[in-house]
């Protein structure tokens, strides 16, 4: 099985001020990718708002191997490492290839899916489920919330009258 990729064009909006790719932007260039391979088997948009359900970020970490200049192409692929045996947590990675095939970034995602009303985890509608069981790789494993334990910050609190406020 191939693995998918989206080849997204690189725009001035999409710089910094090194006039190469900012950090920003592979951000949204991944979310775009997920975007775009979920709307492939029927999660879209307009199926978020009328289950009423959306993706959600708990940890993304990028490396960087080689700068992303202006007016260039880039692969981005979108691979599943991970999901829960209900399929409301996952685990994806990213990676960021020029057209010759030369690895230039690598992104680590994990996730879930949040009820628009109450704010807290969903699970994922019957047919969304399944459309993501026809796309998951054979190596794809089985995660659990403890993965979320895993991330490499904790929650830290603090009086703000810590804080030097400008």
């Amino acid at each position: 099985m191939k693995i998918p990729a989206l080849k997204i064009t690189v725009r001035w909006s999409d710089l910094d001020a090194n006039m190469h790719l900012a950090n920003a932007s592979y951000v949204n260039f991944t979310s775009f990718t997920r975007t775009h391979f979920f709307t492939k088997i029927g999660i879209s948009m307009k199926g978020f708002k009328k289950h009423q359900i959306g993706p959600i970020i708990f940890h993304e970490n990028f490396s960087f191997f080689k700068e992303v200049l202006a007016d260039g192409e880039v692969l981005v692929t979108f691979e599943i490492l991970g999901l829960s045996e209900s399929n409301n947590l996952f685990e994806f990675a990213h990676n960021f290839y020029d057209l010759q095939g030369n690895h230039l970034a690598k992104s680590y995602v994990v996730g879930s899916w949040i009820d628009f009303k109450t704010r807290k985890l969903a699970d994922l509608p019957k047919e969304w489920s399944m459309a993501i069981n026809k796309i998951k790789p054979k190596s794809c494993k089985i995660i659990t919330k403890e993965i979320l334990k895993t991330m490499p910050h904790k929650k830290n609190d603090i009086d703000i009258q810590e804080l030097e406020i400008s």
